[in-house]
């Protein structure tokens, strides 16, 4: 099949969604305003978010039986699911395109009956007036194609044509953060996608969408567990060496060595948090972190923790409110550690204030604290999502060189589930956050924790 002619301003009237030139992967408007819904083509009826799914029950079959056999190889995965679309919706062609990292093209990774393209790595450009794929990133939706000669919103290109793709249907493969993916179907006859069929495409890329977003997770906690404990060693010996240093400081009248020593030793001990905090991610992917269970008076634990917060900072005056006598079964250390992670991050976020307050409450069952700040705050929308695993606030990196990693509250979270207790956060941008957490006055570990 040739590839017609079509002038541009044709295309041009079509009223593209959004008029970019190639695509960006952090592009917001793809970010937010991705849904399950077809292009605007009066050939193709329209569907909401709402009514996008299976309905008919080979199909749930199948998909469920993909969903078991997601493999933690991505391109056994990706041609076991082009494998299963190929037998349900009798299709001659699919592909899976990738997103170049300039975001001006696509590169071909597997695909069915477009042998060439795939060994070749063919790319196409993501330019969206002139391929499907550029098109379906740049109108963030499913869109359905009934005739690609007669097709006037794109120019197709010339792969499809010189594999003789007539009629299909396009998907974004969406990851958490931003769309990095294509899925497309093909036919060599001319037919429309039904309503199921086009959801039961759009779900095998969500499938393929998490599994490529486990298995990079995995591969992320890989590298940080044989990171972490590769770094711990030699920190050690620096960490020892520091110390020796800074004896030696009070031998000498060298200024400058008097100046540096405790710089030096400083910043080992940062780069020892961020290395004991990877290990407690290895740790707590592995099960719950290890627990030394103990009685304790939680008031004592607070008012030493506040006391060596506070030698910290002459800016910020940590104020206690209330206190509680009560005893806590738990590990001492790690609750403590929660709650020097809240107060460095409201120390460390709040740069025009000149106060945080701790304050602790009482009820039946259990004990809650409190950690305010009057800060820059949270953004509503970061709220969901402030307790993930390496998550960090836009307006906080905006605002900050950050050099943490984005695990402080996931691990602080994790510690304060294992003891039986809850943690939250109430904030309001540019006012400033208060964290809580709780903890049971009579409380035992998880047992798998103790």
């Amino acid at each position: 099949m040739s590839k017609p002619s079509i002038q541009p301003s044709i295309i041009q009237q079509k009223n593209l969604n959004k008029d970019i030139d190639y695509i960006n992967p952090n592009n917001k408007y793809i970010n937010e305003s991705y849904k399950h819904s077809f292009s605007q083509n009066e050939d193709a009826p329209h569907f909401t978010q709402d009514n996008l799914h299976i309905k008919n029950p080979h199909t749930t079959k199948n998909l469920t039986k993909l969903n078991y056999t997601i493999s933690d190889n991505l391109l056994q995965t990706f041609t076991s699911s082009l494998s299963m679309l190929e037998k349900n919706l009798k299709i001659d062609q699919a592909a899976i395109l990738k997103i170049s990292p300039n975001g001006k093209e696509f590169i071909y990774e597997t695909g069915i009956g477009f042998k060439k393209a795939i060994s070749q790595k063919t790319t196409i450009t993501a330019n969206s007036l002139n391929s499907l794929a550029g098109y379906t990133f740049t109108s963030n939706r499913p869109v359905i194609v009934k005739s690609l000669k007669n097709e006037s919103r794109f120019l197709a290109s010339d792969m499809l044509y010189e594999h003789n793709s007539k009629s299909g249907v396009c998907v974004i493969i969406q990851e958490k953060k931003y769309p990095f993916v294509v899925l497309q179907v093909f036919t060599k006859t001319e037919r429309i996608f039904s309503e199921t069929e086009t959801n039961f495409i759009q779900s095998v890329a969500d499938l393929i969408a998490s599994a490529t977003e486990n298995e990079l997770d995995k591969k992320r906690e890989e590298f940080l567990n044989i990171a972490s404990h590769e770094i711990k060693t030699p920190l050690t010996s620096l960490k020892t060496f520091s110390q020796l240093l800074s004896r030696h400081t009070q031998k000498t009248n060298d200024k400058r060595v008097k100046l540096y020593a405790p710089k030096i030793e400083s910043q080992i001990d940062k780069l020892s948090g961020l290395v004991m905090s990877l290990l407690d991610i290895s740790k707590i992917n592995y099960g719950p972190l290890p627990f030394d269970q103990n009685d304790f008076q939680i008031n004592k634990m607070i008012e030493e923790i506040i006391s060596d917060i506070q030698m910290t900072t002459n800016q910020h005056k940590i104020v206690l409110k209330n206190c509680c006598n009560n005893k806590i079964t738990g590990d001492k250390y790690r609750i403590g550690q929660v709650l020097t992670n809240l107060l460095i991050n409201a120390i460390k976020y709040s740069p025009s204030s000149n106060k945080v307050i701790v304050e602790v409450q009482k009820s039946q069952k259990e004990i809650i604290i409190s950690v305010e700040d009057f800060g820059i705050g949270i953004p509503t929308k970061d709220k969901k999502n402030i307790f993930d695993k390496f998550y960090k606030c836009e307006n906080r990196q905006q605002c900050f060189q950050s050099s943490g990693l984005g695990l402080g509250l996931y691990i602080s979270s994790e510690i304060i589930k294992q003891h039986k207790g809850n943690m939250w956060v109430e904030s309001s941008e540019g006012k400033g956050s208060k964290f809580y957490f709780t903890l049971p006055i009579k409380n035992k570990l998880c047992p798998s924790a103790s």
